[in-house]
């Protein structure tokens, strides 16, 4: 791999923690002062939220894929793009569900 693919790679990924980061954000989440309101579990319960993960999701996981496909079509050798895609799958998985699921 050379430095221009892996400036690319590393930019994507980037773009993928951002976007992830950004479709899995409450709009109420700003509240959070930890006074009133401790975490974000605070903000499901008690604020009426948009909860739009049920599009968000799908559509982020979609920007994923190139990274899985490219670590199939290498047949899963690249223990580069193997830790990068298991890091933002995991990531994914924590921004969309896990998070709230700990506060049920």
């Amino acid at each position: 791999m050379n430095k221009l693919s892996t400036v690319l790679i590393v930019g994507y990924v980037f773009f993928c923690v951002l976007f992830i980061y950004m479709m899995s954000y409450f709009e109420k989440e700003y509240y959070i002062d930890g006074i009133d309101i401790k975490n974000i579990c605070d903000v499901y319960n008690a604020l009426v939220v948009d909860d739009t993960r049920d599009f968000d999701a799908p559509v982020s996981l979609l920007f994923l894929f190139p990274l899985f496909y490219h670590a199939a079509k290498k047949r899963f050798k690249s223990l580069f793009f193997n830790v990068i895609s298991v890091v933002l799958l995991a990531y994914w998985v924590w921004r969309f569900f896990i998070r709230l699921i700990v506060c049920i």
